[in-house]
């Protein structure tokens, strides 16, 4: 997980102890999530719903078997930005705790 912090550093060409500066750079995508979060829930009901539909169904059946979603139905994609917050707290704690240790 620490390789995203460090590609990121390289690509704004942060230092290590420009941290918060990095996460200051993405807050703005990083409020994205919570709008996305809050409709989640919404969203994947409405997909439920959608899959009692047989056509549709068997359209969600086709993409999830097409080559280009890697074997991955819709829901699947859904979830993704709702688990990539929780994702993001862990960076910051382990890259938080990789600084301590190299200060010593």
């Amino acid at each position: 997980m620490a390789e995203a912090y460090y590609i990121l550093l390289i690509y704004y060409n942060y230092t290590f102890t420009d941290m918060g500066a990095v996460f200051q750079t993405m807050a703005p995508f990083l409020r994205e999530y919570a709008d996305y979060i809050n409709k989640y829930e919404d969203a994947a009901s409405t997909l439920t719903m959608l899959r009692q539909i047989p056509a549709f169904e068997g359209l969600y059946l086709q993409l999830q078997h097409d080559p280009t979603s890697r074997g991955m139905d819709l829901m699947s994609y859904l979830i993704q930005p709702v688990q990539r917050v929780p994702r993001y707290i862990l960076l910051i704690k382990e890259v938080s705790q990789n600084r301590i240790l190299q200060r010593y």
